[in-house]
């Protein structure tokens, strides 16, 4: 009986295991569709010389309406300059390949020359 037991554990976590490494996340989307995103964004934020005083990490936040249009946008850094100028710029974004209604995240890393 504590064999049987021991067995039937020993195979339910090993269930677990198992399903948890093929697990894939409920994004709707893929790596084309991020690659894709991630140049568009690459190519259409600029930054003047005066919001970078160092190397910087920036989490950016946001969700997309039905057409693909940046509807919020949440920037993480301390710097306000920067916090304003990214959420300017992301706020006239169009990324009509993301999930709707969905929160996306992006890193940005800023390091100076």
């Amino acid at each position: 009986m504590k064999t049987t037991s021991k067995i039937l554990k020993a195979l339910l976590v090993m269930g677990l295991t198992l399903s948890s490494l093929t697990a894939k996340p409920n994004t709707g989307t893929n790596e084309t569709v991020m690659i894709e995103t991630e140049k568009i964004i690459k190519e259409s934020v600029k930054f003047p010389a005066i919001c970078l005083t160092s190397n910087q990490k920036v989490e950016i936040l946001f969700t997309t309406d039905q057409k693909g249009d940046v509807n919020f946008v949440l920037a993480k850094t301390e710097n306000t300059i920067l916090k304003k100028e990214i959420e300017k710029q992301f706020t006239g974004m169009h990324l009509s390949k993301l999930k709707q209604d969905v929160v996306h995240s992006v890193v940005l890393n800023f390091k100076t020359i």
